[in-house]
């Protein structure tokens, strides 16, 4: 037994319009997806590249390499999505559709927008060519084609004359179309969700007209040999319906005019008798306007339109701080957020869980990489770097960079002064006792309210030339400090300025791949760029030789580390890296456990046993060296690490796009998805 079935248009906007609605009400949390630094002619290689890039397929496979990629998300909100149907242009001589409620994709023709009449079978009003768009001077209209025929042929006419009027009656052009005022698109329907294939439902609707009438009656066969005019009689339970009189050409009947469309009409049949002895009769339809009438409120446009597409916008802001409000460098994912920013994967991820969790995210904004304090040995790291371990190795990257920053927030110690006292205007010597500076650190200079000393600008940055223990100058550069060219200072005003030397943490934005999960991230381990260019410990991770002298200093307890990036407080963990532990007074540091780091400057720490005494400069007694050059000292604060705040893996990507990282705007970039149901 022979079955049919179809699946409705109007289930499928209302599918359409549930899942917006769900978006709405946060039943359904749908995040807008961005990633992929690194250039399609890197990964996947072989003919790929940015402009040419690969098309993603449907499979688990290619889901796992679409979340190694994957940056951040932002939830898409009710003020980002709107349902829409597929848009048609009003262009000149072009042929559009008129309103029929039968278009059934088998037995009823329409027309197709080709320069010349081409008989077309909608499947449905939905999907017929009888909405149009006009863009009138940058003012985008919608129209419904009410009838498009010729009053002496009966056949379809091009569309010559262009609608534009705005009156909520139905309206007949020069060129004999007749049009419905459907509604008027918003500046934010325009810029944010028309798209050259789709039209969002208008914000602003007309008011619905002619409910009840009988808009055409339509020709299903037009018969032949009629030699006298017919008698078309109309059954139904409306009032007021007027024809004119059945148009003849060559013995068929071909147009049956409308002459008042009356009121009341659910329901209507029509029959044709008389008109001589024709050899075929021939039959005809009324097609009714919708109940409550064309057009209306936009929920009425829902209803007639059946929109199965689901627009959305989504676009990343200056303000989309990612994460970390830590110290004074927040990272956005802007356009001008980073330098060299680039996204070549974007798509709409359905439920994605919270971090660690099973619980569905909610938050507006998400990550799907960790941030780490880190020290370069070879280089410099920078945004789409790839990087892999010794163990790993070149071919198979385990970490990509997805952002690099710099913290300088946290003061590791301030010289107050007497800028009276104590400046030499004849030297430019600043004298300040066990001010414990290096010639090359940088320090911030504060008047306090005073006047400030002369060849200095309160709240610049400046290197320190050391002259010795006590006695500094200063100078504009690192260059200058380095070459000793010192500025020429005056006295000032004022017995509170300041000095203030920072700790310059680093920190690294990294997107663990799908073979990291096999080699887990281990903070002992160099981490080299595939091209061997930089290198980086996380951490920071920082080593000497403990068995120099020069080094590890007896009677100072002084650690000497260029550029350590240390503050005071900071807990390490220290490694005799399988030599001999440095002596201290009691007993021997322990290789693995827990120290308190003195900031003495740049490039000398000392060591403390607790934060308490790292605070109140009290250090651990050094009484002789160790054996071994590769000693080393972790950081593991608490600030080491920010977590995702996404759980990999998780959720439905229901979108997926790879893209050409060239194509980008000069602002901000903006993103519409097109999603059909």
């Amino acid at each position: 037994m022979a079955q049919y079935a179809i699946v409705k248009q109007k289930t499928k906007a209302q599918s359409c319009a549930g899942y917006v609605s769900n978006i709405v009400s946060g039943d359904t949390k749908l995040y807008f997806y961005f990633g992929n630094p690194v250039p399609w002619s890197i990964y996947p290689a072989g003919t790929y590249n940015d402009t040419s890039p690969p098309t993603p397929t449907d499979t688990p496979f290619v889901d796992k390499q679409i979340w190694d990629g994957i940056i951040g998300l932002k939830r898409v909100t009710s003020a980002d999505v709107k349902t829409g149907f597929a848009r048609v242009n009003w262009v000149s001589s072009k042929y559009y559709d008129m309103y029929r409620d039968d278009y059934d994709g088998a037995t009823v023709t329409g027309v197709s927008l080709l320069g010349e009449f081409v008989n077309t079978k909608p499947i449905s009003l939905a999907r017929s060519n009888s909405l149009v768009l006009v863009d009138d001077s940058g003012t985008y209209k919608l129209y419904r084609c009410v009838d498009n025929r010729s009053l002496t042929t009966g056949n379809p006419l091009p569309s010559t004359t262009k609608p534009t009027f705005t009156v909520t009656s139905i309206q007949t052009l020069a060129d004999g179309y007749r049009w419905k005022f459907m509604g008027e698109l918003s500046s934010t329907d325009v810029y944010d969700y028309l798209t050259t294939s789709h039209c969002p439902i208008p914000t602003t609707a007309s008011t619905a007209t002619n409910s009840g009438q009988i808009l055409s009656v339509v020709l299903t066969s037009r018969g032949s040999g009629y030699t006298s005019t017919p008698t078309v009689t109309v059954k139904g339970d409306g009032t007021g319906l007027t024809l004119g009189t059945p148009v003849i050409v060559a013995g068929a009947i071909v147009y049956i005019p409308v002459s008042s469309a009356g009121t009341g009409y659910t329901y209507a049949t029509v029959t044709i008798s008389g008109g001589g002895s024709p050899t075929a009769t021939a039959t005809a339809r009324a097609i009714l306007a919708p109940q409550g009438g064309i057009g209306g409120p936009v929920a009425s446009l829902i209803d007639q339109i059946e929109p199965n597409f689901m627009i959305a916008r989504l676009q990343n802001s200056d303000t989309d701080q990612h994460h970390t409000t830590r110290g004074n460098a927040n990272v956005y994912y802007a356009t001008d957020g980073i330098p060299d920013l680039r996204y070549r994967s974007i798509g709409l991820l359905e439920n994605p869980y919270t971090y660690a969790t099973t619980t569905v995210a909610s938050s507006a904004l998400l990550q799907n990489f960790a941030e780490y304090r880190y020290n370069a040995t070879l280089g410099t790291v920078a945004y789409a770097d790839r990087y892999t371990t010794s163990t790993s190795g070149i071919s198979n990257p385990v970490l990509t960079v997805v952002s690099n920053r710099q913290n300088t927030a946290t003061t590791a110690s301030q010289l107050i002064f007497n800028s009276a006292t104590a400046v030499n205007s004849s030297t430019n010597i600043l004298t300040y006792n066990t001010h414990n500076l290096l010639t090359g650190d940088s320090v911030l200079y504060d008047n306090n309210g005073g006047t400030s000393v002369g060849g200095l600008t309160h709240n610049n940055t400046y290197y320190v030339i050391r002259i010795g223990a006590n006695e500094i100058k200063i100078a504009t550069s690192l260059a200058n400090a380095t070459a000793g060219s010192a500025i020429a200072i005056t006295t000032g005003v004022g017995s509170s300025h300041s000095l203030t030397t920072n700790v310059v943490k680093n920190y690294v934005g990294l997107i663990r791949t799908t073979e990291q999960l096999i080699e887990p991230l281990d903070t002992t381990k160099e981490f080299i760029k595939t091209d061997s260019a930089s290198r980086f410990y996380i951490g920071p991770y920082v080593t000497f030789n403990g068995s120099s002298s020069s080094i590890v200093t007896v009677g100072t307890d002084v650690i000497t580390i260029p550029n350590h990036n240390l503050g005071t407080s900071d807990s390490v963990i220290y490694s005799n890296g399988g030599g001999t532990t440095i002596t201290t007074v009691g007993s021997a540091l322990v290789s693995g456990n827990t120290y308190y780091v003195i900031r003495v400057s740049s490039n000398e720490v000392k060591l403390a046993t607790s934060a308490a005494n790292a605070a109140a400069g009290v250090a651990i007694d050094i009484i002789g060296v160790g054996a071994g050059s590769n000693h080393s000292l972790r950081y593991n604060g608490t600030d080491a690490v920010v977590n995702p705040t996404v759980e990999k893996y998780s959720g439905k990507i229901v979108f997926a796009e790879y893209r050409n990282a060239l194509a980008r705007l000069t602002d901000k970039e903006k993103f519409r998805f097109v999603l059909e149901f």
